[in-house]
């Protein structure tokens, strides 16, 4: 049942990207962040673990902020990781939270307008600032909609 939202998320994700709502560099940058995530997480575990430094739990929060949560959960359950503190677990939750409000915000014709706005200037950022290539042609790909 724990990986019920990380479910959710992904069928979410495949299925705006496939109907045009959301351009491709949204699902790649939650799988990117929820990658690093696990990987952070597995880094404070052995730190906790050989009593050495260990990770900024705001920086677990803000990583899980800006996609990484479904990471997070998978990295919770594989380590059991951070699944006690309830300390912790609260301000983890409202970051699940902030992120499918504003996965459904960018749904709506507010948020999608706004969202839009912010695409039409990364294109034009990655038209104008980078030179023709192979990195130029992904970029721009992962900007555009689902044809």
């Amino acid at each position: 049942m724990i990986y019920l939202p990380v479910f959710v998320c992904i069928v979410s994700l495949i299925a705006s990207y496939w109907l045009s709502y959301t351009p491709l560099i949204v699902p790649v940058i939650y799988v990117i962040l929820s990658f690093t995530t696990l990987l952070v997480y597995a880094k404070d575990k052995a730190a906790a673990r050989q009593d050495t430094w260990r990770v900024p739990e705001s920086t677990l929060h803000m990583l899980a902020l800006l996609g990484g949560w479904p990471g997070a959960i998978v990295a919770q359950q594989k380590f059991r990781h951070k699944t006690r503190k309830l300390g912790f677990r609260i301000p983890f939750w409202i970051t699940v939270a902030v992120n499918y409000g504003a996965f459904v915000w960018i749904h709506t014709p507010t948020g999608a307008a706004a969202f839009n706005t912010w695409l039409f200037e990364a294109e034009s950022f990655v038209v104008e600032q980078m030179p023709g290539g192979t990195t130029r042609g992904i970029l721009l790909r992962l900007l555009s909609f689902h044809a």
